[in-house]
């Protein structure tokens, strides 16, 4: 894989692949395996619950001087039958909005019949004073877990085109939108498989597609 410089708060697997320094995650952790965790010095920074899938899912905060491979090895070796694993990042901005195409005049005939559609949507946030949407039927929720501010442009870029109010597909329908991405120090956006894991499962609470 293509390697290229890191922000303070990312490091690389062993594969390769990008994830969150000084934290692991376990899914459906035992008491053995967190009596271990607090033991070794790991703070639970964050537990909940996926309740669509019955996942309970802690994040665990690693000392300093702590490498995750370590904290992984450790984990694993004290209780095999927990999944243990890095957070890894994910990053959906290679092309910003210049992606984002209208349908065809054909796609952008009325949908009547579609027009009380519950939609979920995970993206960015998005801009609720926009102008096409500021009226549109949209509830959003943030997950973004890292404490930094959530990016907006290609949530709402994407929201117009569905909701908009002069030529969106379906300006009628319901929308919930699971805001799940920051930008990162590299100015890339950028979500973490947790956070991604509780929109998902909000979503699914919301009775979406």
């Amino acid at each position: 894989r293509e390697l290229y410089a890191l922000g303070p708060e990312e490091i690389y697997d062993p594969s390769g692949y990008v994830a969150r320094r000084g934290q692991v995650l376990a899914l459906n952790p035992t008491e053995r395996a967190l009596a271990e965790a607090r033991s070794l010095g790991y703070a639970v920074a964050e537990r909940f619950r996926l309740a669509s899938a019955g996942i309970d899912v802690v994040r665990f905060r690693l000392p300093d001087d702590e490498q995750a491979s370590d904290a992984l090895a450790s984990l694993r070796a004290a209780d095999p039958s927990v999944v243990f694993d890095y957070e890894h990042l994910y990053d959906f901005s290679p092309s910003g909005t210049e992606d984002i195409e209208r349908p065809g005049a054909v796609a952008m005939q009325p949908r009547s019949s579609l027009d009380d559609l519950r939609i979920g949507l995970i993206d960015s946030a998005i801009d609720p004073t926009t102008p096409a949407i500021n009226a549109a039927r949209i509830q959003q929720r943030v997950f973004v877990s890292t404490g930094e501010p959530p990016t907006r442009e290609h949530g709402t870029a994407v929201a117009s085109i569905l909701a908009g109010r002069d030529n969106g597909l379906l300006p009628r329908s319901q929308y919930f939108v699971a805001s799940v991405f920051h930008q990162s120090p590299r100015g890339e956006s950028i979500g973490a498989a947790a956070d991604l894991a509780r929109a998902i499962d909000w979503l699914m609470a919301q009775k979406t597609p």
